[in-house]
């Protein structure tokens, strides 16, 4: 009895064959009989019998699965930070008339400013000018003059509808704010006196900051004073520059004992040590008062100070920038100069030496 043996081919080497064609496969003769018309020979699997199915009828190829999902594309890169904006110019400032002292709280306007009551450890007289700066009811913010008795008006040159932005107001007394500058910050348009708050910074000795410049070369370092006999307003010190000193200009520290005049206009010079007691001649010693009431006769201030029949109670006085020496009821306000307070007239003939460190405009 014959067998016949099953032909095993790949899926892969599969051809659709016709019913009455022949195939060499392996050495097998496949003959052209085999199989009727209509017929193809095929395969169900890899490895499985060659059969012979009805055209048409072969099994339908299994669906290739679903590719992986792509991976997600990496976020990208957060944009750079744009560049800061570049800081307004300092606006322009303008001092404004020396205050008496700055208030540390509200003031009652109605009774708060008479003479006798104490602001910022000052006990007020009338005249004194108070800065209230720190009002609950804004509108009320700016400079007032202490009266005698009942409420405080505003100071004249802080007048009701004046705007303010830019304004300096330098403090000359008080436990707080004593030898302070301070400098109105409100923009333009929202500064207007008895209708807007004011807010103030204080202003650093250097002055307000601007664009910057070059760094100007350092200055030599002055000379170191002398040290005065504790607890002595006055003390003896030789005229070295050359010209007599008159009675009342100021003087300023220019060697071992020695002394020159003193003037705003250079760090060198605008340090006041005091202000002279006598006419001292030039190489000669004579008394420089350096703290306490300085009694001169109304004409020795006129010369020294500009002043017409003697000091102004309740002015502040301050180094002239114009002439070596000399005092000004008005501060210098040129950038490089120094604005050195010197005292305050008490009377006609008396000015109290309260002197303060050079601030530099």
């Amino acid at each position: 009895m014959a067998f016949r043996k099953p032909i095993v081919i790949d899926t892969g080497e599969l051809e659709q064959l016709q019913s009455g064609d022949g195939i060499e496969m392996g050495g097998f003769q496949i003959p052209a009989s085999i199989g009727t018309a209509g017929q193809r020979l095929a395969v169900p699997a890899a490895g499985t019998e060659l059969e012979w199915a009805a055209e048409g009828d072969g099994p339908t190829g299994a669906t290739g699965a679903t590719g992986p999902d792509g991976a997600t594309g990496a976020t990208g890169p957060t944009g750079a930070t744009g560049p800061t904006g570049a800081t307004g110019p300092a606006g322009d400032l303008s001092w404004k008339e020396s205050v008496t002292c700055r208030a540390t709280g509200n003031i009652d306007l109605s009774n708060g400013l008479e003479a006798g009551d104490v602001v910022d450890g000052v006990t007020l007289v009338a005249g004194d000018t108070v800065a209230c700066f720190d009002q609950t009811t804004p509108a009320q913010d700016g400079v007032y003059v202490a009266v005698a008795s009942g409420a405080a008006s505003r100071a004249d040159d802080w007048a009701t509808s004046d705007t303010a932005a830019g304004w300096v107001v330098f403090i000359t007394e008080g436990t707080t704010h004593a030898d302070k500058a301070y400098v109105v910050t409100n923009d333009d348009g929202s500064d207007v006196l008895g209708t807007d708050g004011l807010t103030v910074a204080q202003l650093a000795n250097e002055g307000p900051t601007g664009a910057t410049g070059p760094t100007g070369a350092t200055g030599p370092t002055g000379a170191t004073g002398p040290t005065g006999p504790t607890g002595l307003d006055d003390i003896e010190m030789t005229n070295e520059t050359g010209a007599a000193f008159v009675i009342c200009e100021a003087a300023y520290t220019q060697g071992d004992g020695e002394i020159g005049k003193a003037k705003a206009d250079a760090a060198g010079t605008a340090e006041v040590l005091g202000l002279a007691i006598e006419g001292i001649d030039s190489a000669s010693a004579g008394d420089i008062k350096m703290d306490g009431v300085l009694t001169a006769t109304t004409g020795q201030w006129d010369a020294v100070a500009g002043t017409t029949d003697g000091l102004t109670p309740g002015d502040v006085y301050y180094l002239s920038a114009a002439t070596a020496g000399a005092l000004t009821a008005t501060a210098p306000t040129i950038t490089g100069q120094f604005v050195v307070r010197v005292g305050r007239g008490i009377s006609t003939t008396q000015m109290d030496l309260m002197v303060a460190a050079p601030i530099l405009l």
